[in-house]
């Protein structure tokens, strides 16, 4: 195994960040303009994607299992 595997893993969990951070802003002037772009069961279910990244992210840079 790539023992710098863990920064990879660590960047595509912040270009994940990055991407859902823009569809955000998307579905936010959606609301704006007073659309629901999706049901508020997806948007609970979708809040939670930071978190486990988050979570992913402070693992790989504490821990460095690769």
């Amino acid at each position: 195994v790539n023992a710098g595997m863990w920064i990879n893993v660590k960047l595509l969990c912040l270009v994940i960040l990055l991407v859902y951070h823009i569809f955000l802003a998307r579905w936010r002037k959606q609301f704006l303009l007073g659309s629901s772009p999706k049901s508020s069961r997806f948007f609970r279910m979708v809040n939670e994607i930071p978190p486990v990244l988050t979570i992913i992210i402070v693992v790989m840079v504490i821990v460095q299992p690769f």
